[in-house]
Formats: structure tokens, C-alpha cells, sequence
């Protein structure tokens, strides 16, 4: 029986790490950082949800609603949640945060040069866990 070198055992090889926004090679891995504190977006998921999210003092807050234009409709809102992010290219960050006390864990790509943002997440996955994997429109990106 055949053993291929990636399953032998031994030192590993170490990776190639690149930076996809400007095409070479990078040396380490960007820092994590809270690179968004004092933007808020304001943005649309394909699936027709608003959503209104603010970064300050290292920290989110947000809002969700069916409509843009009525930030205080109906949806479910957070503050206070500690992020972390990381910028990955020209205007585009990787952003994370984990909600304990609902059991929410988010990760988004934004883009705000090109207004668009993608995210991935387990919501509620201590139980009733519905599952997120979407692309939104940035409509506006506020500086505070």
C-alpha cells in the first residue's frame, strides 16, 4: 500500500499565504483587528431583509427589518456585541462576531468599494438553528 506525501507523517510544509486583492504573496496574515468602528451600513439581503449595522468602541449594533425606510419596524436588534475583523484586500474586510446570549455566530465579507457584502452564520444554534448563507446591497455607508 502507497502512502502519499499528504498523508505521511512529519514536518509540514509551510503554506503559501496570499493576498488575493493585490495578486502575491504575503508574509503573514493580516491582523485582527476592529477596523470598522464609527461606519454603519445600511443594507438589503437578496432575500428582502433590511439591515441596519453600526461598528463603535470595538463593538456592533444592529437591526433588522423588512424595510429600509422603517428602521424601527419589525425584526430583531443587538448591541453591544464585541467583533473582530480583519481587512483582506483594497476596501474589503472579514468580519466575525458571536452573539452567546442568543446563540448567534456571524461572518461576513464586505466589499465597500464594490457595496456589496456576503455573510455566513449559525443563528440560534443551541436550538430552532436556521442556517445563513447570503450576498446584500450596501445602500449606505455612514461615517459617524
Amino acid at each position: 500500500m502507497s502512502v502519499s506525501n499528504a498523508t505521511k507523517s512529519g514536518p509540514r510544509p509551510k503554506p503559501i499565504r496570499f493576498n488575493w486583492a493585490a495578486g502575491e504573496p504575503l508574509d503573514e496574515f493580516p491582523p485582527k483587528q476592529e477596523l470598522l468602528n464609527g461606519k454603519t451600513l445600511i443594507f438589503e439581503y437578496t432575500n428582502g431583509w433590511g439591515f441596519y449595522l453600526s461598528f463603535y468602541d470595538n463593538k456592533i449594533k444592529y437591526q433588522i427589518g423588512r424595510n429600509l425606510s422603517n428602521p424601527d419596524g419589525i425584526g430583531s436588534k443587538n448591541q453591544d456585541i464585541p467583533y473582530r475583523s480583519r481587512m483582506i484586500g483594497d476596501d474589503l474586510y472579514q468580519v466575525y462576531w458571536h452573539e452567546k446570549d442568543v446563540k448567534d455566530v456571524v461572518s461576513m465579507i464586505i466589499n465597500l468599494k464594490a457595496g456589496t457584502l456576503f455573510a455566513s452564520g449559525i443563528l440560534g444554534y443551541d436550538e430552532n438553528k436556521l442556517e445563513v448563507f447570503e450576498g446584500a446591497i450596501i445602500q449606505q455607508i455612514i461615517e459617524n
